[in-house]
């Protein structure tokens, strides 16, 4: 099998207005602008697809979805999205999501599987936690915040149906190494990236239960995750998380995920337009960007 690639990218945050602050100035006023640059910049690499770990769109107006539409469709490339917090907020925002981009979710489900040459991907869809702790797909009405200020009290599982489908998945390709996809991570932010003030966005509430479902997986499992607005890599025995940092946001990078049958090769690389990442950036905040090891890592795939 000859060498192969995907490229990884993250909350996007199309359409929602006007500009805030999380990690760094989030430049939601031209996410669009951003967008199109990543589009022209990822077909040099050639990519067999891309995934989108969530948090694609941020608005309530529908004709902002059909142009995302649009313009994912100006290149010859698949996309496997996946829905984030604020894609899957409310009953209304997940029929727009699943309607306009049907296309990119092969099940018509936020959980789906596919498999591609030596690897099983596997894209999992969170849920929310309600102030009674009841688990649901969309936010308690209690919690209604804004979500670009705080996630203060808001937690994100994944739930117990999507869970029991991931053991039965996994038991489907033991042969394998599997990609999981999910918009939270399941391992924290290291200190190595964090600075005096940082926002954390917060892991999966009940990630030590998806880490043990995935431990008990024969091969490597690669954990693809957005959410926290920075890049980091962390590898905890057969598990190997990879979060990329916010497309509209300092340091506005994806990543490059050169597949062999052997291993696995992560590059970071950011946008040919770097004015994006300078109008971002507020000094003292760079770590986001990751040390060395979180930004260039090798993982074996036997």
């Amino acid at each position: 099998m000859k060498k192969w690639n995907l490229i990884h990218s993250s909350d996007f945050h199309l359409g929602y207005d006007p500009d805030g602050i999380w990690n760094n100035r989030i430049l939601t006023s031209i996410s669009f602008d951003i967008l199109r640059c990543f589009l022209k910049d990822v077909v040099q690499y050639h990519p067999d697809f891309i995934i989108v770990t969530g948090d694609v769109c941020s608005c309530e107006d529908e004709s902002l979805e059909k142009e995302i539409r649009k313009i994912f469709d100006t290149i010859n490339i698949p996309f496997y999205l996946l829905g984030g917090n604020h894609d899957l907020k409310t009953h209304q925002s997940r029929s727009r999501v699943l309607k306009y981009f049907d296309k990119h979710f092969p099940t018509s489900r936020f959980t789906y599987s596919f498999t591609y040459k030596n690897l099983h991907f596997c894209m999992l869809e969170v849920s929310w936690v309600w102030d009674d702790l009841t688990v649901h797909a969309i936010r308690d009405p209690s919690q209604i915040k804004n979500m670009k200020e705080t996630h203060s009290g808001i937690q994100w599982v994944l739930a117990e149906e999507h869970a029991e489908w991931l053991k039965e998945e996994l038991k489907t390709c033991r042969d394998k190494p599997v990609v999981v996809s999910i918009h939270c991570p399941l391992f924290p932010i290291p200190d190595r990236c964090k600075y005096d003030g940082y926002r954390d966005s917060g892991i999966l509430t009940n990630a030590e239960e998806v880490l043990d479902i995935l431990y008990q997986h024969p091969k490597t499992c690669v954990v693809l995750s957005g959410h926290m607005h920075m890049n980091y890599i962390v590898q905890n025995k057969n598990v190997v998380q990879i979060t990329t940092s916010a497309l509209c946001e300092y340091p506005i990078e994806f990543r490059r995920i050169i597949v062999s049958p052997e291993y696995m090769e992560v590059e970071t690389l950011g946008l040919s337009d770097k004015s994006f990442a300078e109008k971002s950036l507020i000094h003292g905040r760079e770590m986001v960007r990751g040390a060395p090891e979180d930004r260039h890592f090798t993982i074996p795939l036997v």
